[in-house]
């Protein structure tokens, strides 16, 4: 059994600890030139040096990402599925003269779309007023798994000891899900200096953070907003006894069954197996329980008939039982299906047997060769995408291994800092491999390991066995630990690629 690296969720996303230094105003100078601007001047915005937000239609009707070139420049959301109305919004301007920033467009990467990238240009003047604009956010961002945001102090108090606080429970610079409580640092920002801070952000039920901060009790002038998709989802309990060691899909149903009820290791080891099956519908929520499994091993939907390959032989369900087609010997790693052909897949062969029909409608098996491969497994994992093809993840080589007509398909996926140590897939959907590098969730495209960071502040839950369904993740099984015992977890949960988009930061004008 394998078991995924345990990922934390919370609804409070965690961001980096609160920076330690403040820095002049020469900090919020112009960011200087960004992309090259579009040849005419069709569709510049030009925004109060207050601060102004004005609506915007997408130019683009597939799903989009968006991507500036300033800190002081966002959009109310920076992805969405086309042509949708949102929000250009620019923080104060303090720098002393006219800016201009770029939102730029592009179709998300999963589209495969063609089309050239869009931008829009955003021109702001000088703030021209002389008197002290008091406690002012002047640019926020995200920026490897967390939000940073620009304070700066324009009061008129020339004390020496005010203190940077936050004026909502949407933000904070303590971490509310610390096992032991912490004090909040003390961080004073004088008169005339900006402060970077990066808060932890603290999420409501719609993905959305809002709330302004004090100087010495007094708020910003301006609020900080980060919203962010919903793509996790923890949908309660499954019905398993077992940690699910075998499972696959066939359409909107998820097979699962086998594993351990528990392990224990407390001067002695025991091991309780389970030989339980079951199937999970997810379009209707229902579930249902079928003969108990005759093996360990691997299992794969063989035109709509669950076979599982194990130590001992190839069965499949028929009715309440399961019939013995096939005689091997040997562990299974995994097993994958194809034009009539099941792929036995162990740690150093892949078997591959034509399958069909006796005259009694009943399944048959005949080995047709075995072929050696040229993997070296280590941490391994098995999954299927939503075309059924079957996925080894090798956590320990960061390797995804496609099986396909009898061959293994790698993709070595490189990790975003090559001297990191946490790395575990969490499954392949909708043409992409996705995995936890220990900070953020990336993905890579199957045949190009080249690491692509999902802009999301958080991470979730995320162990035991993964099956795709429609684009859409499922996890279940596995175990959990406490006091030297492992028990089969019941949990049951799911990510959503496709709702992804990357999380919004902006600065509202009051």
């Amino acid at each position: 059994m394998c078991k995924i690296k345990l990922l934390s969720w919370m609804s409070v996303a965690a961001c980096a600890v609160v920076m330690l230094a403040a820095c002049s105003d020469d900090d919020n100078a112009d960011p200087g030139p960004g992309p090259t601007p579009p040849p005419v001047d069709e569709g510049v915005f030009e925004l109060s040096s207050d601060g102004e937000q004005k609506d915007v239609t997408i130019p683009i009707a597939e799903p989009w990402e968006a991507t500036s070139s300033a800190d002081w420049l966002q959009l109310s959301q920076m992805g969405g599925k086309g042509g949708e109305s949102v929000q250009v919004i620019a923080a104060m301007n303090l720098t002393g003269k006219e800016r201009t920033g770029y939102i730029t467009f592009a179709e998300a990467p999963g589209t495969r779309a063609s089309a050239d990238s869009t931008q829009i240009v955003v021109r702001q003047p000088a703030n021209e007023e002389t008197d002290a604009p008091g406690v002012v956010l002047t640019a926020a961002y995200y920026r490897d798994g967390g939000i940073y945001v620009d304070i700066y102090n324009g009061r008129a108090s020339d004390g020496t000891m005010q203190r940077l606080g936050s004026a909502s429970q949407s933000f904070t610079f303590v971490d509310p899900n610390a096992d032991v409580p912490t004090k909040e640092p003390i961080v004073y920002i004088n008169r005339g200096e900006t402060y970077t801070a990066s808060p932890y952000v603290v999420f409501d039920d719609n993905g959305v953070a809002e709330g302004k901060f004090t100087i010495d009790g007094e708020p910003s002038v301006n609020t900080l907003r980060v919203s962010q998709n919903i793509v996790f989802n923890d949908l309660g309990q499954l019905g398993n006894e077992g940690s699910a060691a075998i499972h696959f899909t066939d359409g909107a149903v998820i097979y699962y069954g086998g594993g351990i009820i528990e392990h224990t290791n407390l001067g002695y080891e025991q091991t309780i197996p389970s030989y339980e099956f079951r199937a999970y519908d997810t379009s209707t929520g229902e579930e249902h329980r079928y003969a108990d499994i005759p093996c360990g091993g691997a299992g794969v939907s063989m035109g709509g008939t669950p076979v599982i390959a194990g130590d001992g032989g190839i069965y499949y369900l028929s009715g309440k039982s399961w019939l013995p087609i096939a005689q091997r010997a040997g562990n299974v790693v995994a097993a994958a299906a194809g034009d009539n052909m099941l792929y036995v897949v162990t740690d150093g062969n892949i078997e591959t047997y034509a399958m069909g029909r006796d005259q009694n409608g009943d399944l048959t098996a005949t080995l047709e060769g075995t072929v050696a491969h040229d993997a070296s497994f280590g941490n391994v994992a098995v999954t299927h995408d939503s075309d059924g093809t079957t996925w080894i993840m090798d956590n320990l080589m960061s390797t995804a291994y496609a099986v396909k007509d009898g061959a293994l398909e790698a993709t070595k996926c490189a990790k975003t800092d090559s001297l990191g140590t946490d790395f575990s897939f969490i499954g392949v959907a909708d043409g992409y491999i996705y995995a936890f590098d220990g900070t953020t969730i990336t993905r890579y495209i199957p045949g190009d390991g080249t690491p692509e960071q999902l802009r999301m502040l958080g991470t979730f839950n995320w162990f035991g066995a993964t099956e795709c369904v429609d684009g859409r993740l499922y996890n279940f099984g596995g175990t959990t630990s406490f006091r030297g015992t492992e028990t089969a977890s019941k949990g049951f949960r799911r990510f959503s690629p496709a709702d992804y988009a990357p999380v919004s930061v902006a600065i509202l004008p009051d």
